[in-house]
């Protein structure tokens, strides 16, 4: 079994000096596709063990598998995508679609938190941040674990803005938040405009699109 990360203990019938599987085997290809379900159930148990809860996913690293064995790897693939085997923030266990990776622009300061609380990523949830993101990153996307996109802020702020938690914010966070937007501006200028963000000298918050909007004078 070439490059698999896992021992699979099966009764595989094998060539004469028994150093290769025999793929034209009808017996072999069932018992290779039972893999998938019994690694499932490996995975079940595995979130649960804290030495494994954040690193059991590199066992499905992989470079060149043999040919009997690459349609267990996709189907366990296909099939981990709406598992719930992944934590969030929260320390919920999610599938992998459900999660969304938080890079570092869109944290409010080095702690790591977010600038867009969990609530408002429209039924997404934050990667536990205990997850190696820079070694396991292609594992996580394989498995369906998307990263956060200048998009997802943008609809985020806007469903803030509905119920009033936009402007809510502390002057740290609309300081965080417009570095954001100026960095990706062109990107967001469309959405930008119709975001309520701009403070009024009466107290109220406009938008720039439709607007007529002037300067105090000094």
């Amino acid at each position: 079994m070439l490059d698999i990360q896992f021992i699979v203990q099966a009764d595989f019938l094998t060539t004469t000096n028994r150093e290769d599987i025999l793929v034209t085997k009808e017996w072999n290809r069932t018992l290779c596709n039972a893999i998938p379900a019994a690694f499932l159930d490996a995975v079940s148990q595995l979130v649960t063990r804290p030495t494994l809860t954040y690193t059991w996913i590199r066992f499905l690293r992989h470079r060149n598998y043999a040919s009997i064995f690459r349609s267990a790897y996709s189907t366990i693939v296909l099939k981990l995508k709406n598992t719930p085997v992944l934590l969030s923030r929260e320390k919920e266990v999610h599938r992998p679609t459900e999660l969304l990776i938080l890079p570092a622009e869109f944290q409010a300061d080095s702690s790591g938190e977010p600038l867009i609380p969990e609530k408002y990523l429209y039924g997404k949830h934050y990667l536990a941040a205990e997850y190696d993101i820079k070694q396991d990153s292609v594992l996580l996307a394989e498995s369906g674990v998307a990263q956060m996109t200048v998009s997802d802020f943008m609809k985020s702020l806007s469903f803030m803005q509905v119920d009033g938690t936009l402007h809510a914010q502390s002057d740290g966070w609309w300081h965080t938040t417009c570095f954001v937007l100026l960095t990706h501006f062109r990107a967001v200028l469309p959405d930008l405009r119709r975001l309520a963000i701009v403070p009024l000298a009466n107290g109220s918050w406009a938008t720039a699109a439709g607007t007529d909007l002037f300067f105090d004078s000094p």
